[in-house]
């Protein structure tokens, strides 16, 4: 269709790059590629970069209700330092209030329907979890997807880009499951790449994740055909 310019999820373009590889097609000729909507794994826009090599790549933060916040064309996963604390005059503005970001902004919209007007110069949290790294604030994923460890509060995102990082693996979501100790495990769910050993990649896999906390670590390893993803969308492996 001679796509120049394409704007999609993360989950997206790593569902696009697995197909591209699967089955061997010609890589289109992209001048921007843009990523947005999902927390962008620093191994994922490698990977897009190099696929896409003539192509300007953006990640973009933006939320419905807050309009667009911020764009990053650096190359590096999370969003600049510079976002925070940007002063009263500014149009957006953020901060990190106990590892959540919160957003002031007088360009997003007016308000819900049948509720009152939304005041623009006050704080609202985003769900999005972050931690200031040096010059970055990066993702660390929503406060609803925490894994409660006997205790111990896990982020599946940094446990997600170690996997993905992974030869061998096109697809994968970890998650909370229920267990009768602890109240719940880490578990992993895998979209092999084609003709992959499955046994290797376990142990791969496994490897991959030996240095992280004891809670932290995969106590279930699945491989699957499909992934749910944010909001339930579900990505499917090649055929």
């Amino acid at each position: 269709m001679g796509v120049t310019h394409a704007s999609a999820t993360p989950t997206y373009w790593r569902f696009l790059v697995a197909e591209m590889r699967s089955d061997g097609g010609p890589v289109p000729a992209l001048r921007q590629v843009t990523l947005g909507g999902e927390a962008v794994p620093g191994p994922l826009l490698d990977v897009v970069r190099s696929t896409f090599a003539g192509a300007s790549v953006s990640q973009v933060y933006a939320a419905s209700e807050f309009g667009s916040t911020g764009s990053m064309r650096d190359g590096r996963p999370g969003l600049s330092v510079d976002v925070l604390d940007r002063g009263d005059d500014a149009d957006v503005d953020m901060r990190v209030v106990d590892g959540e970001l919160w957003i002031r902004s007088r360009t997003g919209m007016l308000g819900y329907h049948g509720e009152p007007p939304v005041d623009a110069d006050g704080w609202r949290a985003t769900g999005d979890l972050v931690e200031v790294d040096g010059d970055r604030v990066l993702f660390r994923g929503r406060t609803s997807e925490i894994i409660n460890v006997g205790g111990v509060k896990v982020h599946p995102l940094p446990i997600e880009e170690r996997v993905a990082a992974v030869p061998g693996v096109d697809m994968a979501r970890v998650h909370g499951r229920p267990n009768a100790m602890t109240g719940a495990i880490v578990a992993l769910e895998v979209v092999p790449s084609r003709g992959v050993d499955l046994e290797a990649l376990r142990s791969d896999l496994r490897s991959a994740c030996a240095d992280l906390p004891a809670a932290a670590r995969p106590r279930s390893i699945r491989f699957v055909d499909t992934v749910d993803t944010t909001g339930s969308k579900i990505v499917r492996s090649h055929a």
